[in-house]
């Protein structure tokens, strides 16, 4: 469970950096930031199928960062220069749905892995 936790918050933490992540050209979408997301979605699906307990604990804890994140209203600066300090980061990336979508994902992987060993 514990182990959960912390990789919830290391989990949550990356793809807020990842979605975050400026390029200095004009993009609308950051292809870096796309690629990042990416892996570290990627990265979730593999500890969730392979640990479950963790997954589910995991993306629990995502979710909850990101009610939390947007219940108590935090606030956010989009400066370019911002997007890696993590007090800016946190509720930056909680409103860009990126760490809410990466912690459904681990949980409903890891509910499915947890229903398949069942049987």
């Amino acid at each position: 469970m514990v182990i959960g936790l912390v990789t919830g918050a290391v989990m949550y933490y990356l793809v807020a950096v990842a979605s975050t992540v400026r390029v200095p050209e004009n993009f609308m979408f950051s292809p870096l930031a796309l690629a990042l997301t990416a892996l570290v979605g990627a990265g979730a699906v593999v500890i969730a199928w392979r640990w479950p307990i963790v997954g589910l604990s995991a993306g629990i804890l995502i979710v909850l960062v990101v009610v939390v994140m947007a219940a108590m209203r935090f606030s956010w600066s989009s400066a370019p220069s911002d997007w890696l300090d993590p007090l800016n980061t946190i509720p930056y990336g909680a409103v860009t749905a990126y760490p809410v979508i990466v912690g459904a994902v681990m949980v409903m992987v890891a509910v499915l892995q947890l229903l398949t060993n069942r049987r």
